[in-house]
């Protein structure tokens, strides 16, 4: 008997931070009031993007939410169709035959999440069954909403980041030569547990501060020795921030790694008979969340 292919879900995930909120609820309400929203924003090029649902999951000692999002495509009326069957741009005789309710959007393409109000961490199935949802449209998608007036005046402003894979720390701190490594680190949120977390809030706030940026640039000709000072920020980072820095690579090219670039991913494979791609993607969510804690 031939056995199943395996099949593979991948998973990606971002920090979500709001500020200057005393309620422990905050993001218990964010996210109902993002699927009582019912709206979809745009998040580049013709494609729009809307949160469709959110529940509460079984696993209650996490208090978290599960649900789905929805990705579609916008079309525009006043752009040009194609005829296949005359093979050219089809006129306007073509066009009366084409009766689409504007309510009706093609190419429809879900992407579950689970988001833990109490780490304000959103995991989203970066890849499943041929369909990927990218760290930067996930991005686009949350700022946007964010931004809407009545979400914006509720909640305030946010910081939405990807959660950036460690292994970029150690493919910059490696490099044989350091041209320069750029350190931006939003507030971290005073839900976030962590020593290193904390002394950095804990600075911020002493100086009121909303971001804190560091610059390095090595001597004329040099590279870069960052000491464990600037490790441990960079390490901050991964969750609140981002990183940037210019190395040679092994051809002496002088290149730029970013830690937006590589975003943290968990990858589980499954067999189709004996496992559900929606429990393949708590699994790999489950596995992902204990990495980052």
């Amino acid at each position: 008997m031939e056995m199943a292919k395996r099949r593979k879900v991948s998973v990606a995930g971002l920090n979500i931070r709001l500020h200057d909120h005393d309620d422990d609820r905050v993001y218990d309400r964010l996210i109902r009031r993002l699927a009582e929203l019912r709206r979809a924003v745009d998040i580049g090029r013709d494609q729009r993007m809307a949160l469709m649902t959110a529940g509460k999951t079984r696993v209650r000692r996490l208090g978290a939410y599960r649900g789905e999002l929805a990705r579609f495509t916008k079309l525009d009326a006043t752009e040009d169709w194609f005829n296949e069957k005359k093979f050219g741009v089809a006129d306007e005789s073509d066009l009366d035959e084409i009766v689409i309710p504007d309510h009706l959007k093609p190419n429809l393409r879900s992407c579950r999440y689970i988001f833990i109000p109490s780490k304000h961490v959103l995991i989203f199935q970066q890849y499943a069954s041929g369909v990927t949802f990218s760290p930067h449209q996930m991005i686009a998608y949350f700022e946007k909403i964010m931004a809407e007036s009545e979400i914006k005046e509720e909640f305030g402003e946010a910081d939405i980041g990807v959660i950036a894979s460690a292994e970029i720390l150690e493919s910059i701190f490696s490099s044989n030569f350091i041209r320069s490594i750029r350190i931006r680190v939003q507030r971290p949120n005073p839900a976030d547990f962590g020593d290193k977390e904390g002394t950095v809030l804990d600075r911020m706030k002493r100086n009121n501060a909303k971001q804190w940026t560091e610059s390095w640039d090595g001597v004329s000709g040099g590279s870069l020795t960052p000491d464990e000072d600037v490790k441990e920020f960079a390490e901050v980072a991964l969750k609140n921030g981002k990183i940037d820095a210019f190395v040679k690579d092994e051809a002496g090219a002088l290149i730029k790694k970013s830690s937006e670039s590589h975003p943290k991913i968990e990858n589980h494979r499954y067999d189709p008979e004996e496992e559900s791609e929606a429990g393949s993607f708590r699994r790999a969510s489950l596995k992902y969340l204990t990495g980052l804690l």
